[in-house]
């Protein structure tokens, strides 16, 4: 199963369950690039749009740069009346955008999955001079964090976290841990041990029904690192 088609079965539980990035993210986000409302900004990799939402709103143009088919409907649904949003059918490596088109490139939870020295050069075409490279992720405990190696000029980049705390009800939760990459579906012969082990998890730790979930909204913002030729 290649990437495209495991995100295209979980687009309705990424949608729904996959829990937020933290607002003070996208401010901080803003403040430390100078954003200027007049910016065009890329968010590549945009799945059904968790980062959209904190984007649209702050520029005149977002590029909605998103190659799967369901995952790009989901958010077309959700923000397709927004003057800012433009939903982009692509690669990150072959995004469509004009050269220099583009202040701030973001990217959610799916920098790990570019082809990494295509998606830099791409990167490096559609950025204007002296623009900017974002990515923001949620880090859980127990879950290793992205290996972003490469992206970021060195003596550019700023990294911040943020705590991050919800009460998830069961259907919440199994939600969630439904939408990640690698967990199985159901009909998949995994999956009711999958879900036996999270509802026992589950039952073990939430307290009326609620079981509250911690982590940080991890954010690095810098200037894209030179491409390989």
């Amino acid at each position: 199963m290649d990437q495209l088609d495991r995100y295209a079965k979980r687009a309705e539980d990424y949608s729904a369950f996959r829990p937020a990035y933290s607002p003070n993210a996208f401010a901080t986000m803003s403040a430390l690039v100078g954003l200027e409302p007049d910016w065009v900004l890329a968010d590549i990799g945009s799945g059904t749009g968790n980062a959209l939402k904190y984007l649209l709103d702050r520029v005149r143009t977002v590029y909605a740069v998103e190659p799967s088919t369901q995952m790009r409907a989901a958010a077309e649904r959700r923000f397709g009346t927004h003057q800012a949003f433009r939903s982009v059918d692509a690669f990150a490596e072959d995004t469509h955008l004009p050269e220099q088109s583009v202040d701030l490139i973001v990217v959610g939870q799916a920098l790990h999955w570019f082809d990494a020295p295509r998606a830099r050069r791409e990167f490096d075409r559609i950025l204007r001079a002296r623009g900017w490279l974002a990515t923001v992720w949620n880090q859980f405990d127990g879950t290793a964090p992205p290996d972003l190696g490469g992206w970021f000029a060195p003596a550019d980049q700023v990294h911040r976290r943020f705590a991050m705390s919800i009460n998830e009800t069961w259907d919440q939760y199994i939600g969630g841990a439904r939408s990640a990459a690698g967990s199985p579906l159901p009909g998949d012969p995994s999956y009711q041990q999958f879900e036996e082990t999270h509802r026992t998890r589950f039952h073990a730790q939430a307290i009326a029904g609620l079981l509250e979930v911690r982590y940080t909204t991890e954010l690095i913002v810098g200037r894209l690192a030179r491409p390989v030729s």
